[in-house]
């Protein structure tokens, strides 16, 4: 996943977006900024002693989880315009867990079993690394995407019988962190992106709705299903040149227009339950890309649509000042650090 790009898209579907420079980045309003400062606040509180901060979900806290949890806050406390020497000894400390967490047997460049959670770790860590610019640590996960790609093209974490087939989501993050390594200037392989990119085409099941699964086709696919995933791969295929601000807006709208199915599953147990499949681990993940995609639709739009959003964050945010849309606690700093990364999307490249 490329984090709270502001990118516009140029007219022409083909064309690479070019970022607006810093002085046309809007400042967050006022009630965006204290949401912010209090979520940085929290995050930087709720650090854990070894440095990191843990992802928890249906398969607990595997070493994909805990360093692709990790980067994620790394993320949003660099991008949090509140710095201070508290938040920038808290990121040292992920980045020294991240590289700790790397070095271990269970994040090794493979895939084990039917399914494996350490392409999270590889995806979120090299988008880290990119935005920070450690070429060759960014470099080394690069590889280790290569090394974990679906013979067709893609990535997965789920593969049972074979021909194995791709996530839409999870090939559009990591879609997201090869562009933002390769515009930190970095190496990127582009046969391996051109075969994503063929991936997520493969992938769109109507307008703006894209299949959870390349081959299997259900419910989930059909567009309240597939709202928080929708907006992120229009995101990626954005950034690499592949979509306009048109199919951008029709994304953005389908998920204002759903959000109430993706509601209704979070802080829920199970995976992929109701009539759309939904898993409570997609809300403010489906917020953070929606976000990135009102920066990509077109400008007269955006400020109505950032209203919104924010609206939705407001009313979501728990009492303690943060967010979290899983019923473990520990996955409170996941869902700040993606609500931070939202309402920095604005004002941040």
């Amino acid at each position: 996943m490329r984090f709270a790009i502001a990118a516009l898209v140029a007219g022409c579907v083909g064309a690479a977006p070019a970022a607006p420079e810093p002085a046309e980045l809007p400042e967050p309003p006022q009630e965006a900024a204290d949401l912010i400062n209090q979520g940085v606040k929290r995050l930087i509180e709720t650090q854990e002693p070894d440095g990191a901060w843990t992802y928890q979900g249906v398969v607990g806290k595997p070493p994909g989880y805990r360093v692709g949890g990790t980067a994620i806050v790394c993320m949003a406390l660099m991008t949090a315009p509140f710095a201070s020497k508290d938040s920038k000894k808290s990121i040292d400390r992920g980045l020294e867990f991240i590289a700790r967490g790397l070095a271990e047997d269970g994040m090794a460049a493979t895939f084990d079993g039917t399914y494996d959670t350490r392409g999270w770790g590889h995806i979120y860590a090299l988008e880290l690394y990119a935005r920070r610019k450690m070429k060759k640590e960014a470099a080394a996960m690069i590889d280790a995407l290569a090394r974990t790609e679906i013979e067709q093209g893609g990535w997965n974490y789920a593969r049972g019988r074979k021909p194995f087939p791709p996530s839409s989501f999870m090939t559009a993050s990591a879609l997201l962190a090869l562009r933002a390594a390769k515009d930190a200037g970095n190496d990127v392989p582009q046969a391996m992106v051109d075969r994503a990119l063929a991936v997520l085409k493969a992938s769109r099941a109507k307008e703006a709705a894209y299949a959870y699964s390349v081959r299997d086709k259900t419910p989930m696919d059909l567009p309240p299903g597939s709202i928080a995933r929708g907006p992120q791969v229009e995101v990626a295929l954005a950034r690499w040149g592949q979509a306009g601000p048109e199919t951008m807006r029709a994304s953005v709208e389908m998920f204002f227009q759903h959000w109430d199915e993706l509601e209704k599953r979070r802080k829920k147990t199970g995976t992929h339950a109701g009539k759309y499949g939904i898993a409570p681990y997609y809300f403010y993940y489906g917020h953070l890309y929606v976000a990135q995609a009102i920066e990509l639709s077109p400008e007269a739009l955006r400020p109505d649509y950032r209203r919104k959003l924010l609206d939705l964050l407001v009313k979501t945010r728990d009492g303690d000042g943060t967010w979290n849309d899983r019923v473990f606690e520990v996955s409170r700093a996941y869902g700040t650090a993606m609500s931070i990364l939202a309402l920095q999307a604005p004002r941040t490249k």
